[in-house]
C-alpha cells in the first residue's frame, strides 16, 4: 500500500513561470514538470497548490495528474485573481470553469481569493456568490490568501472562509507569536503555510546574495551562527522551525526538480530540532521589515 504524507502540499508556481530568488534554470519543460508532480505523488503528497496567475501551471498540473490517472484523487487548491464582489457571478463561475478545465477535473478541493483586498470589500453579495459556488458543487472549500498577519486575523472573522493561506518561516514569525494558529484551530479554519523557504532566500549562502539584496546579509549571518551552534543545516533549520511551530497546519513547498521534491518530503516527515534552536530562532531571526519578508518589495 502506497504511503500518504499528511498535511504536505506541493506548490506549482515553479512549473508555470520563473519563480524564486535561487531559480537559475527557469520554468521546467512539460516533461520535467510532469516528473516533479510524479515524484510528489510517489512520495505520498496528495495536496497541490496552484493559481491562475502562475503562468500555465494549472495546465501542467492537470496534464500530469491525468497521465498518472489520479486527477480525481488529488486535492487541488487554486487561486482566483481580482475582487469577488466587483465581479458578477457569471464571470466568477466562468473563471472557475477555466481552472477546472485546465486541471481536467470535475471540481476543486479549494479555491482561494488571491487578493487580500477582498477582506475589505467582502459583503453580503460576496457571501452569496460563495454560497452559490458551493451549491454548484464546483468547490469544496473556499478561502483567501493573505500576506500579513493582520489580514490573517481579519480573515478569521469570515464564516465563508474555510481556508486561510499565509506565509510562515524563520524570518516571518508573527503568525506564531500572535497566536494565529491557535485562533484558527478554535474557529475551525484550515491553515495552509507557504514561503517556508522565502522563495529560496533562506537556503542561500551569503556569498551568493545579489548585490542589490545585500540587506539580507545580517539576518543570514545570524542564521548561519545558529546552524553552526546547533550543527543543523540551513534547510533543516527552516523546515524544522515551521514544522514544530505550525501545529496542525498544512505545509506548502515548491521544487525545481524531482530530487528536491523527495528530499523535502523526507525532511518534512522526519526533521526535529532542539528547543534551544527554536528559542534562538525566535530571539535572533524574527523580522518585521516588509522589505525583507515580502518578496514583492525586494529590490530586483
Amino acid at each position: 500500500m502506497q504511503k500518504i504524507t499528511k498535511r504536505i502540499v506541493l506548490g506549482t508556481a515553479q512549473l508555470g513561470m520563473d519563480y524564486g530568488i535561487t531559480n537559475r534554470v527557469g520554468k521546467p519543460s512539460l516533461k520535467n514538470g510532469c516528473k516533479i508532480i510524479q515524484a510528489a505523488w510517489e512520495s505520498g503528497v496528495r495536496y497541490f497548490d496552484t493559481a491562475q496567475g502562475y503562468g500555465n501551471s494549472e495546465n501542467i498540473l492537470g496534464i500530469a495528474l491525468n497521465r498518472l490517472g489520479v486527477a480525481d484523487k488529488a486535492f487541488v487548491i487554486s487561486k482566483m485573481p481580482g475582487q469577488l464582489n466587483s465581479t458578477n457571478e457569471s464571470e466568477v463561475l466562468r473563471s472557475i470553469d477555466k481552472t477546472i478545465n485546465a486541471l481536467k477535473s470535475r471540481y476543486l478541493y479549494g479555491l482561494l481569493l488571491h487578493n487580500p483586498l477582498n477582506l475589505v470589500l467582502c459583503d453580503r453579495k460576496t457571501e452569496r456568490i460563495i454560497k452559490n459556488i458551493r451549491n454548484e458543487g464546483l468547490v469544496k472549500k473556499f478561502g483567501i490568501s493573505v500576506y500579513r498577519y493582520q489580514d490573517a486575523i481579519k480573515a478569521m472573522d469570515f464564516d465563508c472562509f474555510d481556508i486561510i493561506q499565509m506565509p510562515f518561516n524563520i524570518f516571518d514569525q508573527a503568525y506564531y507569536s500572535k497566536g494565529i494558529f491557535r485562533k484558527a484551530e478554535k474557529r475551525n479554519k484550515i491553515v495552509f503555510l507557504r514561503s517556508i523557504f522565502l522563495q529560496g532566500l533562506l537556503l542561500m549562502d551569503i556569498e551568493d546574495i545579489p548585490f542589490k539584496q545585500r540587506y539580507f546579509v545580517r539576518y543570514l549571518k545570524r542564521r548561519d551562527e545558529i546552524c553552526e551552534n546547533f550543527q543543523i543545516g540551513k534547510k533543516e533549520l527552516a523546515v524544522g522551525y515551521v514544522k514544530n511551530r505550525a501545529g496542525g497546519a498544512y505545509i506548502l513547498f515548491g521544487a525545481e526538480t524531482p530530487l528536491q521534491v523527495k528530499e523535502t518530503v523526507r525532511l518534512l516527515e522526519r526533521v526535529k530540532i532542539p528547543d534551544g534552536a527554536l528559542k534562538k530562532i525566535e530571539k535572533r531571526l524574527s523580522v518585521l521589515d516588509r522589505k525583507i519578508i515580502d518578496p514583492s518589495r525586494w529590490r530586483r
